[in-house]
Order: structure tokens, then C-alpha cells, then sequence
């Protein structure tokens, strides 16, 4: 019994120090290089019934942001997604996927962080076709409908102004 005690002990406490190390480091952002993904297409109905579809959307870059109402470094970000979209409202599209949520803690989160850009539930796993790994997670993507940039953890307005300043 002992043993397990020596042994989960350090365990606990470098799990607890991933934790906070991820919850205060920087964002990190993968730009392709030129190597750019195709983004899987979706279409999500919105929480106010709108059906968007990825790949019409090619007239402008598009920024896609899986979120949650439980997670705690999407509320870190939700204010700079806003801010950033209102920046660039009128030069590219903003969706934002709801993960593993329920309607009511969404449309919430929506409220108290007074997001205005589309969102809509991740019914159809979407998630699982980008490869994501927790959340938040966005994705920048330009009008040939490929990835060029995919940023782990809470964006800033800094970060993703960067991501879409390259793409516009």
C-alpha cells in the first residue's frame, strides 16, 4: 500500500502541474507552411436554426472555433473571439462548434459572453474530422478551403489577428 502512495503521489502532483501549465501558457498555433489541409466540410444547424455550410463559404476566410460551456480556458477566450470577430466582421466568417455540451449551458455561455457570431452544436462529430484533441480549439482557414493555421488552447486577439492578417 505504501508503494502505491510513493508512487501516486508524484504522479498527482505532476498531472496538477500539466494542468496549470496549459491553462496559463500561450497559445500555440501550427501554420502549415505550405503544406495546407483541407478542411473537412460540415454544415451545423445554429442554435437560431441557420444551416451553414463550410465549403459555400468561400468568398471570405473562414475562423472556426470548437468551445464549451464547461471549459475553463474557453472562457478565458470567448471575450478575445468576440473582439476579434468584430474586427474583422466584414472580411471573413466566424462559426463556433458547441463540444459535448448540452442546448441550455450553451446558449448561456453565448449570453453572458455576448457572442454574436454563428454557433451551433457539434451533433454530427465534426470534431473527430479536425483531429481535435480537448477544447478550445480554432481553426483558420482561407477561401481554397484549407487550414492554414490551427491553434491549441485559448486564442488572444494577438494571436488570431496574426493567423488572419496572412490570410486576407
Amino acid at each position: 500500500m505504501r508503494k502505491t502512495k510513493v508512487i501516486l503521489g508524484p504522479l498527482v502532483l505532476f498531472a496538477v502541474i500539466l494542468s496549470l501549465l496549459a491553462l496559463f501558457s500561450k497559445p500555440t498555433s501550427n501554420t502549415n507552411n505550405g503544406n495546407q489541409k483541407k478542411a473537412p466540410d460540415f454544415t451545423i444547424k445554429t442554435f437560431e436554426g441557420e444551416n451553414i455550410t463550410l465549403s459555400k463559404l468561400t468568398d471570405k476566410p473562414v475562423v472556426v472555433n470548437f468551445w464549451a460551456s464547461w471549459c475553463g480556458p474557453c472562457r478565458v477566450e470567448a471575450k478575445a473571439l468576440e473582439e476579434t470577430w468584430k474586427k474583422y466582421e466584414n472580411k471573413i466568417y466566424f462559426l463556433g462548434l458547441n463540444y459535448r455540451d448540452n442546448k441550455k449551458d450553451a446558449l448561456a455561455f453565448i449570453k453572458e459572453f455576448k457572442v454574436s457570431y454563428p454557433n451551433g452544436p457539434d451533433d454530427h462529430n465534426i470534431a473527430n474530422n479536425y483531429g481535435l484533441t480537448g477544447v478550445p480549439e480554432t481553426f483558420v482557414i482561407n477561401t481554397d478551403g484549407e487550414i492554414t493555421e490551427h491553434i491549441l488552447g485559448a486564442t488572444t486577439v494577438k494571436t488570431l489577428s496574426e493567423a488572419i492578417d496572412k490570410v486576407l
